[in-house]
C-alpha cells in the first residue's frame, strides 16, 4: 500500500492575505454592489466544484474558467501573486474549499438583495469581487483551525493522529467522498427502509401514510421521484419542473427539501436538512450535491417520525427513535448487509438470533453482541450504532471537546451504568476467554482469532486518527481485561471502525468473494492499527478503514470487478408491487 494513495484529501488554502497583502478585505462591503441571482449562481458553482473538476488542479486552469477566458490586467495581476506566493513557500495552493463555499452561500442568502444591474455594469469587477470574497471566508476558515492547532500542540506535544483528528472531523464528510459513490449508498438504503416498511407489521400503517404523503399510489412510483433527482445532482444543472399533470405532485415533492431561511449554524444543519434553493416555481438548484444524496436516505426518519406522532390510531409505534434504531439499523438493514459477506457455512447470529436461542432454551444471559459471526476459528463481534456527534463538538477544531465527546457516545458507561459500545465488546470477549458462550460451542475458544468491530451510522466517524484513538482506549481496556484473568498471550485484534456507507461499498466485493472481510482486517490492522501488544508505530495510523479498504481494492486491481450500477436495485421492493 503506497504511502501516496493512503493520503486524505487535504489543500493548502489561498487566502486573501497571501495574494492581497496589506489590504484587509470587506466582504459586505466587496459584494454590496452584485445582485442576490448572480452571488447565490456564483456560491452554487463553488458549492459544486469539486463533483465536476479534479480537486487537484492548478490555480491557473481554475481561474481561466472563473473569469470564463476574459484575461484582464486585474487577473494576470492576480496570478503573478498566486505564483510569487507559491514559488517563495515551495508549496502549492487551491482556491475551493467546501465549508468556505457553503458560508459564502450563507452569506449571499441570509445578506444580499436583487436588483436590475445597469447597462454600464462592470462584470469583471464582480467576478474579482466575488473571488476576493470567496478567499477572505478561505482566510476566516483557515484562522480559526490555527488558532485550534496552536493550541493544540501545546496540549498533547504534536501527537500526530489528535492533531488531524481535531482538523479532520469537521470537513470529513465534505471532502472525502465520490458522488457516484454516494448515490448508491443512499438510494441503496433508502430502497431497504422502504422494503423494511413494507414487510414489517408494526409499519404497514406508517408505510402507507407515507405514500399517502407524497401522493403516490405505490413505492415504485415514490422512487421514480427520488431517482428523478440523479441527472441534475451529477451534472449541477437547474432543475426545472416541466408544465404537465405531475407539475403540481412533482414541486410538491421538491419543496420538502426546500431552503426557506437560513442563520449562521455549526456544521451548517439549516443547509443538510434544506440542500434546495427554490428559485421560482418549477424552478429550482441544488445547494450541496452531497447534501440532498444524504437527505434521500437520512431525511426519512424525521418524516416517519412526525407522521408516527400524528397517527392518533392504534397503530402508532411508542419510542419511535429506539424502534428504528434497533428494528429497522440493527435488526434489518445492517443484518441484510452483512448476512450474504460470509461463507454460507459459517454461523452467522443477529442479535435478536441470540436472544430467540435463548428464549427457547429458557437461558437468562448477558449482553450479546449486535451480530456474530463464527468461520471456522475466526470469530467476529460486531456491535452496531447509530451514535451522532453534537454540532458544536464536531466543528470546535478542539481535541479536548472531541475526545471527551467520542468517550462518552463510545467508551464510558452512561450514568445508569449501562456500558457503550467499546465496554460492551469487552464483556462479550470476556465471556469468550472464559468459555462462558451460550449461543455457540465455543470449547476452543482459546484458539479462536477474534475481530471486534463497530458499526456505526454517520462518515464522520471516518475522521482521520479516529479509528486509531478508539482503538487505543479499546486496548486498554483488554490489557486490564488480560491481566484479570492472567492470560499472557491472544489472538484478539484490534478494534475496526466501520461505518455503515463503508459496509453498503463493500457488500457487493464480500458477497461475490472478490475479497474476504478478514484480509481486509488484517491488512488494515498490520497498516494502521498495530497489535494489542505492541507500541511499533504503524504506517498510516491516522487512516480510516473506509479510506484503506477502497484503496486496498483500487491498489490490487479488485475496484472494477463490481459494478455499483448493477446492486443499485433492491428487487424484493420493486417486485412486490
Amino acid at each position: 500500500m503506497s504511502e501516496n494513495s493512503m493520503q486524505v484529501r487535504t489543500t493548502k488554502l489561498l487566502e486573501f492575505s497571501m495574494v492581497y497583502p496589506g489590504e484587509k478585505p470587506d466582504i459586505k462591503i466587496l459584494l454590496k454592489d452584485i445582485p442576490k441571482s448572480d452571488l447565490l449562481s456564483g456560491a452554487l458553482r463553488f458549492a459544486d466544484y469539486h463533483n465536476k473538476y479534479d480537486r487537484t488542479e492548478s490555480t491557473d486552469n481554475f481561474l481561466k474558467r472563473f473569469f470564463e477566458g476574459i484575461l484582464s490586467e486585474e487577473y494576470y495581476k492576480l496570478l503573478r501573486n498566486i505564483n510569487h506566493y507559491q514559488s517563495y513557500y515551495g508549496t502549492d495552493v487551491h482556491i475551493i474549499y467546501p465549508i468556505s463555499s457553503l458560508h459564502f452561500f450563507d452569506f449571499a442568502f441570509q445578506n444580499a438583495v436583487e436588483f436590475v444591474k445597469p447597462q454600464t455594469f462592470d462584470y469583471q469587477k464582480e467576478n474579482i469581487n466575488i473571488l476576493k470574497a470567496y478567499l477572505a471566508f478561505n482566510e476566516m476558515v483557515m484562522l480559526r483551525f490555527r488558532h485550534a492547532t496552536i493550541d493544540l500542540d501545546l496540549k498533547i506535544q504534536q501527537n500526530r493522529e489528535n492533531i488531524a483528528l481535531a482538523g479532520s472531523i469537521s470537513d470529513n464528510d465534505l471532502m472525502n467522498y465520490e458522488l457516484s459513490d454516494e448515490i448508491y449508498y443512499q438510494f441503496k438504503k433508502a430502497q431497504l427502509l422502504f422494503l423494511f416498511l413494507k414487510e414489517n407489521d408494526k409499519t404497514q400503517d406508517l408505510y402507507k401514510k407515507t405514500l399517502n404523503y407524497f401522493q403516490c399510489s405505490n413505492v415504485s412510483e415514490l422512487f421514480n421521484l427520488i431517482f428523478s433527482l440523479v441527472s441534475p445532482i451529477i451534472s449541477g444543472d437547474r432543475i426545472t419542473v416541466n408544465q404537465n399533470n405531475h407539475f403540481v405532485k412533482i414541486c410538491n415533492f421538491l419543496d420538502n427539501f426546500v431552503l426557506l431561511h437560513t442563520a449562521t449554524e455549526a456544521d451548517f444543519v439549516h443547509l443538510r436538512n434544506n440542500p434546495i434553493y427554490k428559485e421560482s416555481e418549477g424552478s429550482y438548484r441544488i445547494i450541496y450535491p452531497k447534501f440532498l444524496l444524504e437527505k434521500i436516505y437520512k431525511g426519512w426518519y424525521f418524516l416517519l417520525n412526525q407522521l408516527n406522532s400524528n397517527n392518533q390510531s392504534p397503530h402508532g409505534i411508542r419510542q419511535f427513535r429506539s424502534f428504528y434504531g434497533f428494528e429497522f439499523t440493527e435488526n434489518f438493514l445492517v443484518k441484510r448487509l452483512l448476512n450474504d459477506c460470509f461463507d454460507k457455512k459459517a454461523i452467522r447470529l443477529s442479535g435478536q438470533d441470540i436472544r430467540n436461542i435463548r428464549l427457547t432454551n429458557k437461558i437468562n444471559a448477558g449482553a450479546e453482541p449486535d451480530y456474530y459471526v463464527r468461520d471456522w476459528d475466526e470469530v467476529y463481534l460486531f456491535e452496531v450504532k447509530e451514535t451522532l456527534l453534537t454540532k458544536e463538538a464536531k466543528t470546535s477544531f478542539d481535541f479536548s471537546v472531541i475526545e471527551k465527546e467520542l468517550r462518552d457516545k463510545l467508551f464510558y458507561k452512561n450514568d445508569r451504568g449501562k456500558p457503550k459500545a467499546i465496554i460492551q465488546l469487552i464483556n462479550i470477549i470476556r465471556n469468550f476467554l472464559i468459555h462462558n458462550i451460550d449461543f455457540d460451542d465455543c470449547q476452543r475458544s482459546s484458539k479462536f482469532r477474534i475481530y471486534p468491530i463497530l458499526i456505526l451510522s454517520e462518515e464522520v466517524f471516518n475522521a482521520a486518527g479516529l479509528n486509531n484513538l478508539t482503538n487505543k482506549w479499546f486496548c486498554e481496556e483488554l490489557t486490564l481485561l488480560l491481566d484479570e484473568l492472567n492470560i499472557k498471550k491472544t489472538k484478539i485484534k484490534p478494534l475496526t471502525v466501520i461505518t455503515i456507507d463503508t459496509l453498503t461499498h463493500l457488500n457487493p466485493y464480500l458477497s461475490k468473494k472478490v475479497i474476504r472481510l478478514k484480509t481486509l482486517l488484517d491488512s488494515y490492522a498490520e497498516n494502521c492499527l498495530g497489535t494489542i501488544s505492541s507500541n511499533k508505530k504503524t504506517k498510516f495510523p491516522t487512516t480510516s478503514f473506509s479510506a484503506f479498504a477502497k484503496n486496498y481494492l483500487l491498489e490490487k486491481g479488485l475496484a472494477d470487478k463490481i459494478s455499483f450500477r448493477d446492486y443499485l436495485y433492491v428487487n424484493e421492493l420493486i417486485k412486490s408491487e
